[in-house]
């Protein structure tokens, strides 16, 4: 079993790996607010990738166009790859923890009294939520409440500017997006606490912290809003029930039924 442990140097030198790049700097340049437009004008001048490994944290999630594809805004570099938005939050969460994204917006909704569209993807590390409802490929843009500097509203829009520098246009007026951001870091929360050591829990430490979230005046707000109630589950809570969804999704399987819980028609919030 020893040759398991043993690393040749070209093995981890060829990594592959990022840095800033002039793509990057040529983009957040572009424009000083960006939108969905001028995204898929940028976008369609660079490489396309079919797949991606991400390694490093997500900031942001736009849709591309009438195909199925997406620009992936990273702290200081940017991808394009063959992708809808809605399909790099299910490989985001298969890749770090081999999680079902339906059994896993199940899990999530078992959570809460109140019925969830807008359904954050959390991981260990970090979070993203959809702006809108994520079912709208071509215009549903995924982001990071905990790299959100700013919301600024103007007479004509929403401009939302993350710690990157990249600003861009919101369809959601500030107030709607503060309660996404709200739900997003109680359900990263809750993912975060069921893969740290056992003795890192929600209810020892304030939510914030909890997450080593960076406060500014805009996550000040909204952390000082939430009560430990609002946040607190038990560590394991999550898992149990996301074994459960798959017991029962596994149930129905065998027994020829069709789960209804995703195919109602909803209604966006």
């Amino acid at each position: 079993m020893r040759h398991h442990y043993i690393f040749r140097k070209e093995e981890i030198t060829n990594q592959p790996f990022y840095q800033a790049d002039t793509d990057f700097q040529t983009f957040i340049e572009a424009q000083p607010v960006h939108s969905l437009t001028s995204c898929t004008q940028y976008a369609n001048q660079l490489t396309l990738h079919f797949s991606e490994e991400f390694l490093d944290e997500v900031y942001a999630l736009f849709p591309i166009g009438t195909q199925p594809r997406t620009l992936i805004i990273y702290k200081d570099h940017i991808r394009f790859v063959n992708h809808t938005p809605i399909n790099c939050a299910q490989m985001i969460l298969t890749q770090h923890h081999y999680l079902n994204y339906v059994t896993y917006c199940k899990t999530i909704s078992l959570l809460f009294s109140k019925t969830i569209y807008k359904i954050p993807v959390a991981t260990k590390d970090y979070v993203l939520f959809p702006i809108e409802a994520p079912t709208n490929q071509r215009s549903t843009v995924w982001v990071n409440p905990a790299q959100i500097s700013t919301i600024d509203p103007t007479d004509f829009s929403t401009i939302v500017t993350l710690s990157n520098n990249f600003s861009f246009n919101s369809p959601v007026q500030k107030r709607a997006l503060q309660n996404l951001m709200t739900r997003a870091f109680i359900v990263w929360g809750i993912v975060h606490q069921e893969y740290v050591s056992p003795d890192k829990l929600l209810s020892r430490t304030h939510l914030a912290e909890f997450l080593h979230v960076k406060i500014t005046p805009l996550t000040s707000e909204i952390f000082s809003k939430l009560h430990p109630s609002d946040y607190v589950f038990e560590k394991w809570t999550f898992t149990q029930c996301y074994r459960k969804s798959t017991e029962l999704e596994l149930m129905q399987q065998l027994e020829g039924e069709v789960d209804p819980l995703y195919h109602r028609n909803k209604t966006n919030e």
